[in-house]
């Protein structure tokens, strides 16, 4: 009987099978895309965590994970975002993605990475593996028109248009500045990034006061000349001034742009950004997050209390066990202990970290039974938030 074995990839020569595999799941076949091309574009590929599953040769499954930067309550802390988990049609619902996976967390333990998020198929799928859901970001939709008035404020600062290849280091010194006030906010390294400049897809509007950066977004205008869209792919305004200056950019498009469509984090209010500003809403796929390493999030910044638990995380077995959590000078202080008042899985922590869930529905989700005190005491520390990823992978 055949076994099934697993294999990090690494080099030029398997990005064939990446090619393969990802050009047959997650886009139009056939053709299937080049490798050269998917080298051209994978500007990642050489910082990941390439896994593939092979029976007798023959590869069956591949995941890849991709080491990041995520800020979690406070600190900037090593995540890594699994992408292209893909199996081949022949191949499906025999347990290959579970082995990858396992093998994939205990890799990101051996690199200290402490959390991991990724964007599901299916939410209930990896759920079992111990993500819970984020916030979906917001496409909101409105014409330009209502923002008139903001062309006859005298605004402080300036805006600058630029292609991104130009802009890029504006754009990357922005996004570093927004991850440090974002929960939840993840970056690549500065080399994947640099995909944004070499495509030069995308026009930069970088608003400044002075020479201190307040906000940036990245923009394509499409359509015919009787229907212009302006597609704002990312909206980042690191204050009020910065925001403000870029409404004021839309404005200054009103005789070109009919519509304008913008994502943006969930915890943004456009409704409230001026009178009679007709938005439409939707939402885009939304990411999942779970953590990594229960022992590596001393030091979050979390609210007063102190609880125990016990902790159960089949795919993260180091995890295991009863841990005491308490807040000590405003962070997180985690230590183990013998005794616990309740049971918690992974995906319970996990919420708890990220904000995403309320304790009093641990029981109706399955991961765990807090009493009300407790639940209480972990509201506390680790109140509600609505964590933005803002990569997209």
């Amino acid at each position: 009987m055949s076994t099934i074995t697993v294999q990090q990839l690494a080099g030029d020569e398997h990005l064939d099978i990446l090619a393969e595999f990802a050009g047959y799941a997650f886009g139009p076949s056939p053709p299937l895309p080049d490798s050269h091309i998917v080298k051209r574009h994978a500007t990642w590929y050489d910082e990941s965590m390439v896994l593939a599953a092979y029976r007798d040769d023959e590869p069956l499954a591949i995941a890849v994970a991709t080491p990041m930067t995520q800020h979690v309550r406070g600190l900037i802390v090593p995540m890594a975002g699994i992408r292209m988990v893909t199996t081949h049609p022949a191949a499906r619902r025999q347990g290959l993605v579970r082995i990858l996976l396992t093998r994939l967390f205990s890799m990101m333990r051996d690199r200290g990475i402490v959390v991991s998020t990724l964007y599901p198929f299916r939410e209930s799928f990896y759920e079992r593996f111990g993500y819970v859901r984020f916030p979906k970001p917001r496409i909101v939709t409105f014409s330009p028109v209502p923002l008139q008035p903001l062309l006859h404020l005298n605004l402080e600062g300036q805006v600058s248009r630029m292609p991104i290849r130009e802009g890029f280091a504006y754009y990357w010194d922005c996004l570093q500045r927004q991850q440090q006030q974002t929960h939840g906010m993840a970056l690549t390294s500065e080399k994947a990034a640099l995909a944004i400049k070499d495509t030069n897809d995308v026009w930069l509007a970088w608003a400044r006061v002075a020479d201190t950066p307040v906000g940036a977004m990245i923009y394509r205008i499409v359509g015919t000349t009787e229907q212009h869209r302006m597609i704002v792919q990312r909206f980042h305004a690191l204050d009020i001034r910065g925001r403000y200056l870029l409404l004021e950019w839309f404005a200054r498009h009103i005789d070109q742009i009919n519509e304008i469509e913008v994502q943006l984090p969930a915890f943004e209010r456009p409704e409230t950004w001026t009178a009679d500003l007709d938005i439409r809403l939707s939402t885009c796929l939304g990411p999942m997050g779970r953590v990594i390493d229960i022992a590596r999030l001393n030091g979050i910044a979390c609210g007063p209390g102190q609880f125990t638990a016990q902790i159960r995380d089949e795919y993260c077995p180091w995890n295991e066990g009863s841990y005491a959590f308490e807040c000590i000078d405003g962070r997180l202080h985690i230590q183990r202990v013998q005794q616990a008042a309740c049971i918690l899985t992974i995906q319970a922590i996990s919420s708890l970290i990220y904000g995403t869930h309320e304790p009093a529905m641990f029981a109706m989700r399955g991961w765990g039974c807090p009493d009300a005190a407790l639940q209480s005491t972990m509201t506390s520390m680790f109140p509600l938030m609505q964590p933005y990823l803002h990569e997209s992978f």
